[in-house]
């Protein structure tokens, strides 16, 4: 009499281990992306100014001087902001190259920085008869704009990047036309700030 002989059964423990494992890591990945996308990878610093690269706008203007410096650990909007002055000297005393003014929003998610640099932004360019001229600038932060106004006395170009939860905002005045940075060309100043932004990120960080 022949005996039937069942075939082997799947190891189903091992598979429970591995889908187990499976499970655990798909939900640790899980909890480190909503932390990463909603906590805070910048920590407010009073002392920031002191970490701020203006390297990339020092090679066209030459070396930036530190000035004062004012910290709001409640700037509104849930930001704590920091702003710093910086001065590239001149010839003289009386004719300065330029100066800047960087401006560090720190705010407790991304989410909320995310919204605040979209605000500044949009409020770039709402006027009908504005000709501020706003870009994306690549390569700075996750995410950044340049704006210039060629109808201002002053040379002014301004850009600012966001990164997770900081925002960096940085602003050159030229008393004139430099090195290429003139009122209707803005790639070469935009790109200049962008990188100094980038800079700054990473030693903020």
């Amino acid at each position: 009499m022949t005996v039937w002989d069942p075939p082997p059964r799947k190891p189903r423990l091992l598979l429970f281990a591995l889908s187990l494992l499976i499970v655990i890591a798909t939900t640790a990945y899980g909890v480190w992306w909503v932390r990463d996308f909603i906590g805070i990878r910048y920590e407010a610093r009073p002392d920031g100014c002191a970490s701020i690269d203006l390297g990339p706008v020092a090679a066209v203007l030459g070396p930036a001087v530190a000035l004062d410096q004012k910290y709001e650990p409640d700037a509104g909007g849930g930001a704590r902001q920091l702003t710093c002055n910086f001065r590239m000297p001149g010839p003289t005393e009386d004719t300065p190259r330029g100066a800047a003014i960087v401006v560090l929003e720190w705010y407790g998610n991304a989410p909320a920085a995310e919204l605040s640099h979209g605000q500044h932004r949009a409020a770039q360019s709402d006027g009908i008869l504005d000709e501020t001229i706003v870009r994306d600038v690549p390569d700075a932060g996750q995410e950044a704009f340049g704006s210039h106004d060629p109808g201002n006395s002053l040379l002014r170009f301004q850009v600012q990047a966001r990164d997770h939860n900081l925002i960096v905002g940085i602003e050159v005045a030229l008393p004139a036309s430099i090195d290429g940075w003139d009122r209707r060309v803005c790639e070469a100043p935009f790109r200049t700030l962008g990188a100094a932004a980038q800079a700054s990120f990473a030693k903020l960080g």
